[in-house]
């Protein structure tokens, strides 16, 4: 077999290659392609060792969601403040499917006052732990509001925003 020959099979193995490649990509990514997100953001009185990006959110067990940015609540607000005057809260931003919002809470319109009313009857979200890995991931649910008072923040949230109860399993 000559040299050229060679060199036109292995040029047709490799944009083989590169076509499955790309295939492979579109179908993992498939599940999420085109899929609208609204952004969520909640704050933490605690460590959220073990709670990642890419974590999942669930409401009621269901995968809503999932965290995209975990940074301190200083970093986005309270620039205006002293530093050791400034909460020492962890902030957590996720991406929820805006089809289960949207079943849930409604019209844009309407989102706001129907959350609120959610949040005064106990909507909250808490950290949980996922089996014995070490991971965790983030629970959207209706707890009891007198056990799980709001944190106090002084800023208005630059997205959807519902409080946080502290997590299930205390961490030391």
């Amino acid at each position: 077999m000559s040299a050229a020959a060679r060199h036109v099979k292995l040029g047709i193995f490799m944009l083989g290659a590169v076509v499955v490649f790309v295939v492979i990509v579109l179908i993992v990514s498939a599940t999420s392609f085109g899929v609208q997100r609204v952004t969520m953001e909640t704050y933490f009185n605690e460590s959220v060792q073990g709670l990642d990006i890419g974590s999942r959110v669930k409401y009621r067990g269901v995968t809503i969601g999932e965290v995209t940015r975990i940074s301190f609540s200083s970093t986005n607000y309270e620039q205006n403040k002293p530093p050791n005057d400034r909460k020492q809260y962890v902030l957590v931003e996720t991406a929820l499917n805006l089809k289960f919002i949207s079943a849930r809470l409604g019209d844009v319109r309407v989102r706001d006052s129907i959350l609120n009313r959610q949040i005064e009857q106990g909507l909250r979200v808490r950290i949980n732990p996922q089996g014995i890995t070490g991971t965790s991931y983030l629970e959207i649910d209706f707890l009891d509001p007198g056990a799980n008072p709001l944190l106090a923040i002084d800023w208005t949230p630059e997205n959807l925003y519902v409080p946080s109860a502290p997590s299930t399993v205390k961490q030391s």
